[in-house]
């Protein structure tokens, strides 16, 4: 089974507001669900659990406006499995002996369209599943006794700092403790002065916007790494804009992993606006792609396209 997924409570560093209570109770006998968390495209599920009957249980995501991707413990064929409501087969499955009565951990993490389901010490379960980022997930249980505790939802949630001049720079401070920290932002978006501003007595070179060239201008030209706090920041050099290199237009739609299984009529379809029957563009219009994915991948095929 998989190895424990040690270090992701490090990189879903925030932790979100859960739509239920961290302790949840579903009665034998009873087919029950309750809403858990807002689904992201990128977030991460923890919590222990206890169980007794035959009745399947686990873990609902959303799709469209239902209920139908199953991640669920079958007490009785003894596995873990996850599977579409559409359909009557798994879609992956692995063997998983649980005990009635016995507190395990779990943790299930979906980063774009890859899930992961862990079972501290028992089983774990990867898959692809589409369709399911900003939706919510919920815990179930079809009819089994299940008794969840200290469930936390974290996600990876942007945390954005406002600050004037003379600002106390605490909270800042307070996020960059014992860690490393790299900046990286366009020339002329604050970087060096930012460090300066965080480490009394610091005098990294900086420069003012160009107003002829309306960015900024490369001061800093090598990547260092000062002392903060009990860890360190990095200030690296800026950049003037990002670029798309060695890639053609063919092989740009296979690094778009969701792309892969949703099928064009034409062997040779671009999947860009105005293409017939393009399973790319359905697949982005009824939500199992992003459509942000697809904007991306327009932005870089006109990025490779404008160079030839």
């Amino acid at each position: 089974y998989l190895a424990p997924l040690a270090g992701y409570e490090d990189y879903y560093g925030y932790q979100a507001e859960l739509l239920s209570s961290e302790n949840l109770t579903f009665a034998q006998g009873q087919s029950s669900r309750t809403k858990l968390a807002e689904g992201r495209e990128s977030y991460m599920v923890t919590g222990d659990f206890t169980y007794s009957g035959e009745d399947k249980f686990g873990i609902l995501l959303g799709y469209n406006d239902n209920y139908q991707r199953y991640i669920s413990y079958y007490p009785k064929e003894k596995k873990l499995a996850f599977s579409l409501k559409s359909r009557l087969t798994t879609e992956a499955e692995v063997s998983a002996e649980l005990v009635e009565g016995e507190k395990y951990s779990f943790v299930y993490v979906q980063e774009g369209s890859v899930g992961i389901f862990y079972i501290k010490g028992v089983a774990g379960l990867s898959f692809r599943v589409y369709g399911v980022n900003n939706k919510r997930m919920a815990l179930y249980s079809n009819g089994s006794a299940v008794n969840f505790e200290n469930l936390k939802y974290f996600n990876t949630d942007y945390r954005f700092y406002i600050y004037l001049n003379g600002t106390d720079h605490n909270l800042v401070l307070e996020e960059l403790k014992g860690k490393i920290t790299i900046l990286s932002g366009q020339t002329g978006a604050g970087k060096s002065t930012l460090i300066n501003a965080l480490i009394p007595g610091f005098n990294l070179q900086t420069q003012e916007i160009s107003e002829a060239l309306g960015r900024g201008k490369h001061t800093t030209r090598e990547t260092n790494l000062y002392e903060i706090n009990g860890g360190f920041i990095g200030d690296t050099p800026g950049f003037s804009k990002l670029d798309v290199l060695g890639v053609t237009e063919s092989e740009l739609q296979d690094l778009f992993i969701d792309f892969k299984n949703h099928k064009c009529r034409f062997k040779d379809c671009k999947h860009t606006i105005g293409s017939k029957d393009c399973g790319i563009i359905e697949a982005s219009m009824n939500g199992e792609i992003l459509k942000s994915r697809h904007e991306n991948y327009l932005k870089m095929y006109n990025l490779i396209k404008e160079k030839k």
